[in-house]
């Protein structure tokens, strides 16, 4: 698939809005955490460099020595108030201020401004505190007349009352209301984000994209079934859902239509990442293929995280699984476990192997598919993830049909068709893929946790691998 216009296809794809109400919801805590971050950052900064003042305000009018309206023209009023205000608010005001609450820097400032069309001078001072707001007033009150009197001429400065402590009022910074507007603007920018990245994360979000972007045949999907108290998500469990039952129905259906095609009898279930749910999906098409009166031998080939028989709850005894036939110490009657109604048969797996992979081309492994093909309607390999181990690359060229099982948001689909496009040129054919785990509701639990998945599996060792405890029998 040419992946130039990749985006543009997702898009066309469809937006998947309970993806993305899915991933805002798994993400709140840190959309909550960062938003509130910045909120709280912004709230102390602003306040160290822009606190909340106290202001004291006096009006004072000006008028003539000779109190005579005839000195008060438009003229006269405008050029004697504003020599008045550049009086108040020069440095000698401050300097008298200044000595007379004896400090070498004035604690606040003072300012004077003109009320427009009347004869009113407004002057106000301001500082960090109540207090030292109420003595720079009295104190600019006190000393304002030796300041004004040689500018004014004719004219006088009266206050208009006293300056009273009760009529201080405190002028907010207006932090908190800027914070909240951050954190909620904080918040928006994170969910635009998140879902913008969702929507080009190139993963695998419903049927409709996986149809469109994967380079396989779509065989069904199969909606998230919530664990809580059951012991296995196996449809021999009877409170395992109707609609689980009847998608895996439906996907069995649509794979037998293609065996049949190719009249093949073997094939493997892997997918490209951990956790995916292929231990369970297999364990599953195995019943529904034996319901339908079919004979299964379900192979557990994941040697390097064995989880098969975790799933199905069996005790296996010591020297009965694979790797015991694989090397020779054991006869295939002997890691052949047949149901009571013979239809459905396992072969477990209870070590975790370093070199597995040799183990899988050595001749025993063709005698044991060879010697069940004879037997068995279907053989069904639960092999390790095609991305994450090599052991998958060894059976391509010896089983020749391969499922799929990708987990819905987890894997992206160039990662997925490289994953085909390795499989097929190993040998294998990619007869379908199967939609895992999907969420059609934002609230509800789908995490790995959930779906019971890491319970079983854990996660893949890249290096050394060692031996896990199993349920044995000696």
């Amino acid at each position: 698939m040419d992946y130039d216009n990749r985006q543009e296809e997702i898009k066309d794809s469809g937006i998947d809005y309970i993806s993305i109400g899915r991933t805002l919801l798994k993400n709140i805590p840190y959309i909550l955490m960062l938003a509130f971050t910045f909120g709280i950052c912004f709230f102390g900064i602003w306040n160290r460099i822009r606190p909340d003042v106290y202001v004291s305000k006096m009006n004072m009018v000006v008028i003539s020595r000779d109190n005579t309206l005839s000195s008060l023209g438009d003229y006269n009023i405008n050029n004697v108030v504003g020599r008045c205000v550049s009086s108040l608010n020069s440095d000698v005001l401050g300097s008298r201020v200044r000595e007379e609450l004896d400090c070498s820097k004035l604690p606040g400032t003072i300012q004077a401004k003109s009320v427009e069309g009347s004869n009113m001078i407004l002057l106000e001072t301001r500082a960090l505190s109540a207090e030292a707001s109420f003595r720079m007033m009295s104190a600019a009150l006190k000393n304002y007349a030796k300041v004004s009197s040689y500018l004014t001429g004719g004219y006088l400065m009266e206050k208009t009352g006293a300056p009273l402590a009760a009529k201080i009022t405190r002028e907010s910074n207006n932090a908190m209301a800027i914070s909240i507007t951050i954190f909620i603007f904080v918040i928006l920018m994170e969910i635009s984000m998140i879902g913008i990245a969702n929507i080009f994360s190139g993963r695998i979000q419903n049927a409709t994209q996986a149809k469109k972007l994967i380079d396989a045949d779509y065989l069904g999907e199969i909606h998230f079934e919530n664990k809580y108290a059951k012991k296995s998500i196996l449809l021999s469990n009877p409170t395992v859902s109707f609609t689980y039952s009847e998608e895996m129905s439906k996907t069995v259906t649509m794979l037998l239509r293609k065996l049949e095609k190719s009249r093949d009898k073997t094939f493997m279930v892997t997918s490209v990442m951990e956790n995916e749910g292929k231990s369970t999906i297999a364990a599953n098409l195995a019943l529904k293929l034996a319901s339908r009166g079919k004979k299964v031998l379900l192979i557990d080939v994941d040697m390097k995280k064995p989880a098969l028989y975790r799933i199905l709850d069996r005790e296996i005894p010591k020297g009965r699984d694979i790797v015991s036939y694989l090397e020779g110490k054991a006869s295939y009657e002997e890691v052949i476990f047949r149901e009571k109604n013979d239809l459905v048969n396992y072969c477990f797996s209870t070590k975790t192997m370093i070199e597995s992979d040799i183990l899988l081309t050595n001749e025993k492994a063709k005698e044991l598919l060879k010697r069940a093909e004879e037997e068995m309607d279907y053989i069904i390999l639960d092999v390790p993830p095609a991305g994450i181990i090599r052991d998958v690359e060894v059976l391509a060229s010896i089983i020749p049909q391969t499922i799929l099982v990708i987990r819905q948001n987890m894997a992206k689909a160039r990662n997925i068709n490289d994953i085909i496009d390795l499989l097929e040129r190993g040998g294998t054919e990619v007869t379908g893929f199967v939609l895992n785990a999907v969420c059609s509701r934002v609230v509800g639990r789908a995490g790995a946790k959930a779906y019971g998945y890491k319970k079983y599996y854990g996660r893949y060792d890249r290096g050394p691998a060692n031996n896990h405890d199993v349920k044995v029998r000696n």
